[in-house]
């Protein structure tokens, strides 16, 4: 009542002294102490109390001789001593007086993040300083308090139950990718290195699955707010991820987690302990990757961590749908209607990676050719049928097979995939006849065999000449930029089309060589050995003059 009434420093000074340090006023005349001992419950009442704008937003300092908190070069201005810091110091007299049995051991993280978004977020002109900072920290990371103090002797003895208390270290990480949200300038200096280092890759890591579920929110706060360094933060968090696509690799990673100092039969319930939650490693794995392909604003990254989604699902049928259900989050992280919308813009570059792993077009997963169909038949099928569908090589062709013309579904939903792809598939096969390993024919004759029913020189050529306002507008695009990509891809396409056909096709057909031109510089190109290819708009604007020679 008397801080709602009177929201004022001297106001909190006589609370926070009466309940929290009742010590300090034992030997003044006339004082008769409301509690003999600091209480925690008391403690958290006052810090709860004093959590409003009304109070963490006054300019007011506070005198108080009984703070212990100490600025960053180690002295203590009592001048200098907020609110904020008030209530950092009454979480750390109710942290002194819990024990780990206590409903309030290592209480008080929530109100940290609750304090940092009244400051940082409210009405004060004045960011969080840095003794602030550090306080705040020191709340939110009380494992890397480094001044030899009370506090720091309490976290050296409780450091092994701070390691296992599973339900303490999820609402640290919760409360600390909070406040990083939240933080500016001082703070985000003080936490940056913290919190990527032990709340980010150490979550990813976490053997705990109620951990790990949190891990791929505080990813997320990395890549949003460590947006100039993304392709480090995006290597560095990958490294920290389960290779669950590599058996010996995940295998090591797993081993990796459990402690060597463990007796033998510990050991051996530990490793069996892992081996049940290889399927929630899979999960968050699968989902940390489709939460850094929305959240980066790096478009090259997005991409690659799109197609490690559909290169998962090529290896692992089984995880199909949940890789399905990550490429939807990051389309909708990317600001995409749906995830046909995402493939659509990134299809030219999904494409050449597909044609860089040698691999025949007839294994594209169906999350790559239709995942509508994906989603549907997992949707609505029975269980047993759809697990079976997605094991090993995936599809039982019998059980969707077209009366009409004797046709799977996978073979349907592949034939109208590659018919709606020619005018990327064809010329990117085409540019990526200079590759010395890479034999641009066998795709040439799979892609007629497809879109003819033949595979013979008179079909590639039809197909070719189908193309050819796609063909003219790779080409011309990489004539100066990639001379040896388009000399051999205008070789090879002389080798199957008459010089003359194409002569008069192209002239013919100008005008949708330059709308596919405007097409690629929306969507962007890539080619078999650059995937990583950025040009700039003079490139396109010499290609389009190529059109009139």
């Amino acid at each position: 009542l008397m801080v709602l009434l009177q929201p004022s420093f001297q106001c909190l000074e006589l609370i926070a002294g009466h309940l929290v340090w009742p010590d300090e006023y034992d030997g003044e005349a006339g004082y008769v102490p409301i509690s003999k001992s600091p209480d925690p419950y008391c403690a958290m009442v006052c810090v709860s109390l004093f959590c409003q704008k009304s109070v963490v937003l006054r300019r007011d300092r506070l005198l108080l001789t009984f703070s212990t908190t100490t600025d960053v070069d180690g002295a203590r201005d009592e001048d200098q001593t907020s609110a904020l810091i008030l209530c950092a110091d009454i979480i750390f007299q109710a942290r002194r007086h819990s024990t780990p049995s206590s409903k309030y051991f290592m209480c008080g993280l929530g109100i940290a993040a609750s304090l940092v978004e009244i400051r940082e977020y409210g009405d004060c002109c004045r960011p969080i300083n840095p003794t602030e900072s550090k306080a705040i920290l020191d709340v939110l990371y009380p494992e890397g308090i480094e001044t030899d103090n009370e506090d720091y002797r309490t976290m050296r003895q409780w450091k092994k139950i701070l390691k296992l208390k599973s339900s303490y270290n999820a609402e640290k990480l919760r409360c600390a990718t909070l406040a990083f949200l939240f933080a500016k300038t001082n703070l985000h200096e003080a936490m940056d290195e913290s919190f990527s280092t032990h709340f980010v890759k150490a979550s990813l890591r976490n053997a705990d699955e109620n951990i790990r579920e949190l891990a791929p929110d505080a990813a997320g706060a990395a890549l949003d707010l460590f947006s100039d360094s993304t392709p480090i933060v995006v290597s560095e968090l990958e490294r920290s991820l389960p290779k669950i696509y590599n058996p010996k690799k995940f295998e090591k990673w797993r081993e990796s987690l459990s402690d060597p100092r463990l007796p033998d039969n510990l050991t051996e319930q530990d490793l069996v302990a892992m081996d049940d939650a290889v399927t929630s490693f899979e999960f968050h794995y699968i989902e940390s990757i489709g939460l850094m392909a929305g959240a980066s604003k790096d478009a090259s990254i997005s991409r690659d961590m799109i197609w490690k989604l559909i290169e998962l699902a090529y290896r692992s049928p089984a995880l199909s749908l949940l890789c399905l259900r990550a490429l939807k989050r990051a389309s909708f992280l990317l600001g995409y209607n749906k995830l046909n919308d995402l493939f659509d813009e990134t299809m030219p570059h999904l494409l050449v990676k597909w044609l860089e792993t040698r691999r025949s077009l007839h294994d594209m997963p169906l999350l790559l050719t239709s995942p509508f169909a994906l989603e549907r038949t997992c949707r609505y099928f029975p269980v047993d049928i759809s697990s079976m569908l997605l094991q090993k090589d995936g599809w039982d062709d019998g059980y969707f097979t077209f009366v009409d013309t004797s046709e799977t579904l996978k073979e349907r939903v592949f034939y109208s995939f590659v018919q709606a792809v020619t005018d990327f598939l064809i010329p990117s096969i085409l540019l990526s006849a200079s590759e010395d390993d890479f034999d641009s024919m066998t795709y040439l004759s799979e892609c007629a065999l497809i879109l003819t029913d033949a595979a013979s020189d008179e079909s590639i050529a039809k197909v070719l000449r189908r193309e050819i306002a796609a063909i003219c507008g790779y080409i011309f695009i990489f004539y100066d930029s990639l001379p040896n990509e388009s000399d051999s891809a205008m070789e090879m396409f002389k080798r199957c089309v008459s010089p003359k056909h194409i002569e008069k096709d192209g002239a013919k057909n100008a005008h949708r060589v330059l709308r596919h031109m405007l097409v690629l510089r929306r969507k962007g190109v890539s080619v078999v050995g650059s995937p990583a290819l950025e040009l700039d708009s003079k490139t396109f604007i010499d290609g389009m003059k190529m059109i009139s020679k």
